[in-house]
């Protein structure tokens, strides 16, 4: 047969005639692989009969494939000698148990209830009592077993499954026996299943309560963690309080704009990591940003020179006029993509072309695609293009990034007022200042404004973007989002952010 011929038979898998050329490449030599496309089209075109037969004539010649044993049970099975199919698996599986999952999932596959039988005997093998958790919770359900397969969830929960790959299963529980009881039934196992089942269910009275029966720091330091990441705050601040970290703490009453008791906190901690915290919260205050750039030489002192740290100087000293001392902050410090951004802001204060030039070029080079490409070409255009305004913006990044978002939104909005030709831009680190304060609807008007007011702007489809984002993630209107991605995408088919658009779709 050509490769043509051949070609044409594979992508047309109706036809038998593929399962007769199949048939004929097998009887001239067997391969394993060829069986297994083989199989795959009996599937397809329900020939279990065929299967089994052929598979039986095989095996005569080729003894020794444990595969063409499994291929003449599930051809019984397929055409419906259930009893006959069955005891081949078994004897398979009594000769060959590395074919357990193979036969396992097969079973699961056509919904038989002997699949139980053989996830049991594998469990006894292995010695792991949650092996195929998941379809064993499935089969409970499907034959209205609830109290079972909350058994086995909460086993395998218990035994480091994420609950998150019982989703499914969860929510069903869920609707036939109540959250509640669904809940009650993973409290008696342990205070962490407890934790994770209610954080997966969405419900904070029931996190709050496996936080508050929690005494181990360790465990509390987890739950804040993950109260964190799934941007539970009033939860995550919680779990940290519990678990002694008061740097944590502190850190999520700055995000709840509560800066003056994370203040309290912090000055009875004498770590590392509370100093740090320290010297960010002062960072995070046009008022105190002396106090923190000594906040932060003191942690050199203490624990040595971090790049994280000497940029924050770095930039504070900048903020507070002190070029000089920036500079000398700079120097040494290796140069990954936030140096060389915080180099050409420095660069763009006073007011050195060339070296912003040589900044942008290194960046782009070592770098192609980092966070700050767009910011730091963005602020060599405005150096090139409209100088009378580049120190000032280029003070308003430093605040963004390493300062005070108040301050950074005041001096935006002072630059857009006294210099029309960089309100646009200004108008955008405004709305991202706004972002980060938390005041959203505020940041919102914002990036409307910009495309409103100036629509032939280039940063006019980043704005849209950043709008529709904090519409949908912020101010729980998903269908304005999805109104503005679209426009988006019709609108500027082929930009940047309309392929970020694309994506978020």
């Amino acid at each position: 047969m050509n490769a043509v011929l051949a070609l044409i038979l594979l992508l047309n898998p109706s036809t038998s005639d593929i399962l007769l050329d199949f048939e004929a490449r097998l009887d001239a030599g067997f391969n394993e692989a060829t069986y297994r496309r083989y199989l795959y089209y009996c599937r397809q075109q329900d020939q279990g009969q065929r299967l089994a037969e052929q598979s039986k004539r095989w095996l005569q010649a080729y003894p020794n494939y444990q595969i063409l044993r499994f291929g003449i049970g599930e051809g019984l099975l397929m055409y419906g000698d259930e009893r006959t199919g069955l005891a081949k698996f078994r004897e398979l599986y009594a000769d060959s148990p590395q074919w357990a999952n193979e036969i396992i999932f097969t079973l699961n596959e056509v919904e038989n209830k002997e699949v139980t039988w053989f996830i049991a005997e594998e469990r006894k093998r292995i010695g792991n009592p949650t092996l195929h958790a998941r379809i064993m919770i499935e089969h409970h359900l499907a034959n209205t077993n609830e109290r079972k397969a909350l058994s086995e969830l909460s086993a395998a929960i218990s035994a480091g499954a994420n609950p998150a790959s019982f989703r499914r299963s969860i929510d069903v529980l869920s609707e036939r026996l109540g959250k509640d009881k669904v809940l009650q039934g993973v409290k008696k196992v342990s205070e962490e299943l407890h934790f994770q089942l209610a954080l997966e269910l969405g419900d904070r009275q029931e996190i709050k309560e496996a936080i508050n029966s929690t005494t181990d720091e360790r465990k509390l330091a987890m739950m804040g963690n993950l109260c964190e990441r799934e941007e539970y705050i009033s939860e995550a601040l919680l779990a940290y309080e519990r678990a002694g970290r008061k740097a944590d703490a502190a850190r999520i009453l700055v995000a709840l704009g509560r800066s003056k008791e994370a203040q309290a906190i912090l000055e009875t901690d004498n770590s590392r990591k509370g100093r740090e915290q320290r010297a960010l919260l002062l960072a995070g205050s046009a008022d105190t940003y002396t106090d923190a750039v000594e906040a932060f030489k003191e942690l050199q002192r203490r624990y040595g020179a971090r790049p994280e740290w000497s940029l924050s100087i770095a930039a504070l000293e900048l903020l507070g006029g002190n070029e000089r001392n920036a500079g000398n902050a700079l120097d040494g410090i290796p140069a990954d993509s936030a140096v060389l951004f915080l180099q050409g802001i420095f660069a763009a204060a006073k007011g050195e072309l060339d070296l912003l030039k040589g900044v942008v070029d290194r960046c782009i080079l070592r770098f192609p695609g980092n966070a700050y490409e767009n910011d730091l070409i963005l602020l060599y255009e405005i150096a090139l293009t409209r100088s009378r305004g580049v120190k000032q913006y280029a003070l308003v990044l430093a605040a963004h990034n390493w300062g005070d978002a108040e301050d950074a939104y005041n001096r935006s909005i002072r630059l857009a007022e006294k210099n029309e030709d960089l309100a646009d831009e200004a108008m955008l680190l405004a709305a991202e200042s706004l972002t980060l304060l938390g005041r959203w609807k505020e940041a919102e008007t914002t990036y409307l404004k910009l495309v409103e007011n100036y629509p032939k702007s280039p940063l006019n489809t980043r704005a849209q973007f950043e709008r529709a984002l904090l519409l949908r993630d912020r101010l729980n209107d998903p269908n304005k989002a999805q109104e503005i991605l679209k426009e988006l995408i019709l609108r500027n088919p082929t930009s940047l952010y309309a392929d970020l658009a694309r994506q978020e779709m």
